[in-house]
């Protein structure tokens, strides 16, 4: 489990310890479970889905606590998994999606007027080259996120972490490879399904061309050579872009 993992599933196990953690492992048994899951229901600060995680975590537990011989039985396996909500999501409907569209559009124009505007006022001050990185790139790579995501449907992490060796400008494609943590870490996809080609559409290959020749051109100026490993949407040095910036930008 990665570290982020981790982290998740003790923070969620705290809801649990409130009324749990004070007895011994052999004298938990299922109904002390079940009056446990009760219990956190009424706080009413977490779903069933959440809920049912953190069965799936106990269990896991108190199994791990039987393999040590701890305990002479699970008392999970005797519990029903609590019922996981009914996710509410749904598809952009046609307007939302142009109205999408447009709003990246505009995004993206003015991020690229204020790019300009920025390095007009350090040509004059004789800083055109030589800097350590290029405010104004990210805010460009910000809406690229958005536009990769409207065309393929693919996770935040797996936008994130694309570079340009795995974009087929030529056929107009997309290979997914691997994925960036909320850590900053790179990661290889949990599961064969995960690898995968994806078909970017015309209009989309034709933004993302104009975007890596430009990409290319400001990168030059603090002496960063653009290859296959370079993010397609790249901080203002020009590395994998920071997840929690995204989040505000979007928001």
């Amino acid at each position: 489990a990665s570290e982020r993992t981790i982290r998740g599933e003790q923070r969620s196990l705290r809801h649990i310890e409130k009324y749990l953690g004070s007895f011994q492992l052999k004298d938990i048994d299922p109904q002390m479970i079940e009056r446990a899951y009760a219990q956190v229901r009424e706080e009413g600060v977490i779903g069933g889905t959440t809920l049912n995680k953190i069965h799936v975590t106990l269990k896991n537990v108190f199994k791990k606590a039987q393999d040590y011989g701890l305990i002479l039985r699970n008392p999970c396996d005797r519990v029903d998994a609590p019922q996981k909500s009914t996710p509410k999501r749904r598809s952009l409907s046609k307007e939302e999606f142009q109205r999408l569209t447009q709003c990246i559009n505009e995004a993206e124009t003015n991020a690229y007027a204020d790019l300009l505007e920025k390095e007009v006022r350090q040509a004059k001050r004789g800083n055109a080259f030589g800097r350590s990185f290029i405010r104004g790139i990210a805010p460009i790579s910000f809406v690229q996120v958005v536009r990769i995501a409207a065309a393929t449907g693919m996770r935040r992490g797996e936008i994130l972490a694309l570079t340009w060796g795995a974009v087929d400008l030529d056929a107009g494609t997309i290979s997914v490879r691997q994925s960036l943590s909320c850590d900053g870490e790179v990661k290889q996809p949990k599961t064969q399904a995960g690898i995968r080609t994806i078909s970017i559409g015309k209009t989309t290959t034709e933004y993302l061309a104009l975007w890596k020749k430009r990409q290319a051109a400001e990168l030059m100026k603090f002496k960063v050579t653009q290859t296959d490993d370079t993010p397609v949407c790249c901080s203002n040095v020009g590395g994998f872009l920071n997840g929690s910036n995204f989040e505000h930008w979007w928001k």
